[in-house]
């Protein structure tokens, strides 16, 4: 029998599954209480509304939940990565009220070192928490 590499897929009912994430307790209140405050932040592929995936997620959380008044805040600004987002978030996110951030700089931080792409992710990720 040949040893499975750890890179190769696995079969899925031999995948461990871990849950890193809490449960929105955030979102899930102000869901609730009717008012829901959703910030994105990204670059190009998140800057924009029609053409990019902010909007489509904008609108199926405001047809999920029809009686929940929904504010989207996107910080997004094309050609930025993390470290950018690092020094803008405070103002354009956490001062907005955004009771769920969607975070996305795959695109933009792949050009930068990984130990630097991480440091700023977390960054950005602890100033949200």
């Amino acid at each position: 029998m040949t040893e499975r590499s750890p890179l190769a897929p696995q079969p899925i009912d031999q995948l461990r599954v871990v849950a890193r994430r809490g449960p929105l307790t955030r979102a899930r209140r102000a869901i609730a209480e009717g008012r829901l405050t959703v910030g994105f932040t990204g670059g190009s592929i998140t800057d924009g509304w029609d053409s990019t995936w902010p909007g489509p997620v904008a609108s199926w959380l405001a047809t999920t939940f029809p009686a929940v008044a929904i504010t989207a805040e996107n910080a997004a600004i094309g050609a930025t990565g993390s470290d950018s987002a690092c020094l803008r978030v405070d103002q354009e996110i956490i001062e907005r009220g955004c009771h769920l951030t969607f975070v996305e700089y795959a695109v933009n931080d792949s050009e930068k070192a990984t130990e630097q792409r991480g440091r700023t992710r977390e960054g950005l990720l602890r100033k949200l928490l």
